[in-house]
Formats: structure tokens, sequence, C-alpha cells
């Protein structure tokens, strides 16, 4: 199982996604790949993600435990993407889905396969 180090998990919530879940998903993958060991460090993530200025989505994610399961951060990090997506949107699911560069289809499959609840 691959796991993100804390360090690591906060340069990630700091980062603003430009493409958002996509972009996550792509970074995952080449990390897996890439990297020959179980805990990915801040050393391991791509330049870009250290030297930029962080702005858009700020939100702070639940603290989560040293060296965090790397499906669960995934998870959390989408949940939390997705819930201040809909936030922004006044819970309007075709405007959060534009935010987030995805399908609306896909954002709906998404809030029920995650168990996403608006408040």
């Amino acid at each position: 199982e691959k796991k993100f180090s804390n360090e690591a998990m906060e340069v990630l919530i700091q980062y603003n996604w430009p493409g958002n879940i996509r972009e996550l998903e792509n970074l995952i993958e080449r990390l897996s790949v890439l990297v020959d060991k179980s805990v990915f460090d801040v050393s391991d993530l791509p330049e870009n993600f250290l030297h930029k200025k962080q702005e858009g989505f700020k939100k702070s994610v639940t603290r989560l435990k040293k060296d965090v399961g790397f499906n669960d951060a995934v998870e959390q990090y989408q949940q939390d993407l997705i819930l201040q997506a809909l936030k922004n949107t006044d819970g309007v699911k075709s405007k959060a889905a534009e935010l987030l560069k995805m399908n609306r289809t896909t954002l709906v499959e998404k809030i029920k396969k995650m168990n996403i609840k608006q408040n």
C-alpha cells in the first residue's frame, strides 16, 4: 500500500490544482510508477508543487494521521474538493461540475459513491 508523508500531504492540500481531480489522479499514477517506495515524501513531488504560490481551494482538510493510506488520502481530498465546489456554487451540481472540469454525470456518481451530503 502506498502512502503520503504528512509533509507531502500538506503540500498537496495547499496546491491550487488547476486541473482539479484529473490532475491529482495523474500525479498519483505517475508517483506510483516512478517512485519505488511505500511512503511518498515531499522530495518525490514534481518541482512545480514546491515553488508556486498556492491559491484557490485552501479548505483545510481534516488532519490526517501520520503516513495516511494512499487511497484514503485521495478519497478524502476528492470529497473535500467536491464539497468546496458545491459550496462555491450554492449546491448547483452542473456549476460545481464545470468548476471541477468534469461531467455533471461523473460528479453525481462520485457524490453517490462517496455518500457526500450537502448541508
